[in-house]
């Protein structure tokens, strides 16, 4: 019997692709390969079960707003 899941191909592998990076144990570009999609495509899913496709660390968005204060 085959298993039908509402959440698309291979839900499994994206799920665990996703929990991993959201979690921050791996990078987009390896959690993409792991759902076996493509970067557009995996985001485009990230974007529809969560409502957001990347996760930006603090610190970057800190750093970018360090960087354009010493330029202003």
């Amino acid at each position: 019997m085959r298993y039908y899941s509402p959440w698309g191909g291979h839900a499994l592998e994206f799920f665990l692709a996703a929990s991993l990076y959201h979690a921050r144990k791996i990078s987009f570009a390896s959690a993409a390969h792991m759902a076996g999609l493509d970067f557009d495509a995996f985001q485009t899913r990230l974007n529809e079960h969560f409502e957001q496709g990347y996760v930006i660390a603090d610190e970057c968005v800190l750093e970018v707003i360090d960087t354009i204060e010493e330029n202003l």
